[in-house]
Order: C-alpha cells, then sequence, then structure tokens
C-alpha cells in the first residue's frame, strides 16, 4: 500500500508544523526503508540588535518539519512495543524536529530543497 504525502503548497508556508497538517501534495518524493523527508525551517536573517545577516553568515538550520516518511519508520519501536499504531517518539508527517548539523544528505527536487536522513538522525521531536 503506497503511503499519501503530507506537505505544503508553498515554501512560505513552511512557518509552522500546523500549515503542514492536511495538506496532500503528490509530488513529494517517497523515501525508502527507515529514511525521512525534511525540510529546512528558515533561518532568521535579522539578528536580536536588529543588524541584517548577509545569507553566507548564516548557520544551516538544525530544524525542520517531516514532509514523508518510509515505510519502516518506527518499525522498531512498534516491535519492541508489541503493538502496530503509532508510538510515542517516531517522526511523523508533519512533525517540528530537531536534528545534527551534518545529519543527511540535501537534494532538489521541482525547485524546493529538501533533506533526507535516517529516522535515527532525528535527535527530538519538538512541540
Amino acid at each position: 500500500m503506497k503511503k499519501s504525502c503530507k506537505t505544503c503548497t508553498s515554501s512560505t508556508a513552511l512557518a509552522g508544523a500546523d500549515s503542514l497538517k492536511g495538506k496532500i501534495l503528490p509530488n513529494v518524493p517517497i523515501p525508502t526503508q527507515d529514511r525521512i523527508v525534511v525540510t529546512r525551517k528558515k533561518p532568521e536573517t535579522v539578528s536580536q540588535g536588529g543588524i541584517i545577516l548577509p545569507e553566507m553568515a548564516l548557520p544551516k538550520e538544525t530544524e525542520g518539519f517531516v514532509v514523508a516518511i518510509g515505510p519502516r519508520v518506527g518499525a522498531t519501536e512498534r516491535a519492541v512495543a508489541g503493538t502496530d499504531g503509532p508510538v510515542v517518539g517516531v517522526p511523523k508527517v508533519g512533525d517540528h524536529i530537531y536534528f545534527g548539523q551534518y545529519a543527511g544528505t540535501e537534494f532538489p527536487y521541482e525547485g524546493q530543497e529538501y533533506l533526507i536522513m535516517r529516522e535515527s538522525d532525528v535527535l527530538m521531536i519538538l512541540p
């Protein structure tokens, strides 16, 4: 059974995880096995003091939103828990996540930048 992917319809809508939920865009690539596809959160371009930061000076953002998951995401946790249902701590489509600075591989797809990483690269799921 093929899973449907949920994502937003524009890059400006990535401000919050709520904008991802309930919107289906079939042209998001579906990852294999225990991998997830993530869009990075847009970095702040103005400092707290009001200084505009150039794009080259901005660090790579380590927060993002899950836009697609592979079929084996959470399989280990479900096997340990002995259930087929959702398990706490497993990333789902629309989740706001935190990951390592060098986690995953960036790739462009239809004019948008995505990051593909293993489920184990996710350090925490943010509220």
